[in-house]
């Protein structure tokens, strides 16, 4: 709404979604939704680019959201470079690959609060799980100008991320996995709490050796991170 044919205008849409769970000491300690929406113009009149922003998404909001820019647009300096794309091209893309929905609230609650348990339970030396977070993001985005150009995409994805600790003696050490998925019924809960606690097992017992030349062998984690360096 209120693009007209013979205007040299655009308008941006943006929305995202955003929900966190954290499980503590047998309960749910945290559970936070949030939702942002919003619609931004631009109008280039004679080189000048008037911009304007809303929150409000009505028919009539949207025309007095052109309105604002074209008005602003008469208060800055004339610029060449103050373009809209003019290619009329049409598409809509979908990187979602799974359901976020595919687990309703109670389910994910009860996987979290199990996962938390499941990590206790892995070993008596096991003796806090200070981190038992899960996470979901989505958002959705679209463009349209007067020039033909109608575009949009949408994305969304969920993980889980669990950091224990352990104890035997004096020795206390921490162990942290996550998990990432389309979906919250692509993530093993249990087994991203059970590798945890094993990388917190691990740990126990270290000592420094001698130094010498050594055959080493490195986790998939610690290799992908020190061959990150070298990748641009």
């Amino acid at each position: 709404a209120g693009l007209g044919s013979n205007e040299n205008s655009e308008l941006f849409y943006r929305s995202s979604r955003r929900m966190k769970i954290k499980a503590f000491k047998g309960q749910i300690a945290d559970l936070t939704s949030s939702e942002d929406k919003y619609v931004s113009a631009r109008v280039i009149d004679a080189g000048r680019m008037g911009t304007g922003f809303t929150e409000r998404i009505t028919d009539g909001d949207i025309a007095n959201l052109i309105s604002q820019a074209r008005t602003n647009a008469q208060f800055v300096g004339e610029d060449p470079g103050n373009q809209l794309y003019r290619k009329p091209e049409t598409g809509d893309w979908d990187g979602r690959k799974g359901d976020l929905s595919s687990l309703d609230i109670d389910e994910k609650k009860q996987r979290i609060l199990a996962a938390e348990q499941a990590a206790l339970d892995y070993d008596p030396r096991i003796v806090n799980v200070p981190y038992c977070d899960y996470e979901e993001r989505e958002a959705s985005s679209a463009v349209a100008n007067s020039f033909g150009l109608e575009k949009s995409q949408a994305e969304g994805f969920c993980y889980f991320f669990v950091g224990v600790m352990a104890k035997d003696g004096d020795e206390t050490q921490t162990g942290f996995e996550y998990a990432a998925g389309a979906s919250p019924s692509d993530i093993d809960f249990d087994q991203v709490a059970r590798e945890a606690a094993q990388a917190a097992l691990d740990k126990l017992g270290a000592r420094e050796i001698d130094s010498g030349e050594f055959a080493v062998v490195f986790g998939a984690d610690a290799a992908s991170e020190l061959l990150s360096a070298f990748i641009a």
